[in-house]
């Protein structure tokens, strides 16, 4: 994820919550988002392995390519 990206992410989510909370309604709204996530990704589990792997495979195909174009900066593998 790009590190840009992340931090519009937060803007977007800073102006949808209120600017104070007491520590226990902080608390509740974090245990609620966590068991959030933990619901989606297990109804989403294989779709989101597939996506992650998807990536993986395609860093390393541009990767390669870069070797490919560049082969004197490929690094010694010692």
């Amino acid at each position: 994820m790009n590190h840009d990206s992340d931090m519009s992410h937060e803007s977007d989510l800073r102006a949808l919550l209120p600017e104070t909370l007491s520590g226990e309604a902080a608390f509740a709204l974090v245990e609620a988002l966590y068991a959030t996530v933990g619901a989606l990704e297990g109804i989403y589990f294989v779709q989101i392995r597939r996506h992650v792997a998807s990536l993986n495979r395609s860093a390393q195909s541009d990767l390669f390519d870069n070797l490919a174009d560049h082969p004197g900066n490929d690094p010694l593998p010692f």
